[in-house]
């Protein structure tokens, strides 16, 4: 990863970790609402970096799984299955 790639993705998890803490506490998630909530001008080469937001999240005690799943409404992931969160 070039210098530049490098500031993108720290750039895109810095937003994406924020989305996470500004979901109210009450309310479960799937990655698709943290999604929903980044800013449409910020771009990432590889969108698999939200998984690690989710991840980091998780191992900072911020959020948690419930168990549950509930399918993607994003049409690229035809319906599977997402981990459901909520705040920790």
């Amino acid at each position: 990863m070039n210098q530049q790639g490098w500031f993108q993705t720290q750039r895109f998890m810095s937003a994406a970790m924020e989305a996470i803490r500004n979901i109210p506490s009450e309310e479960h998630f799937i990655v698709d609402d943290v999604w929903a909530r980044m800013p449409e001008d910020l771009q990432v080469g590889d969108k698999r970096v939200m998984g690690a937001a989710l991840r980091a999240a998780a191992d900072r005690g911020w959020i948690r799984k419930t168990g549950m799943f509930k399918p993607s409404a994003q049409p690229q992931c035809h319906g599977n299955p997402r981990q459901v969160w909520r705040a920790a």
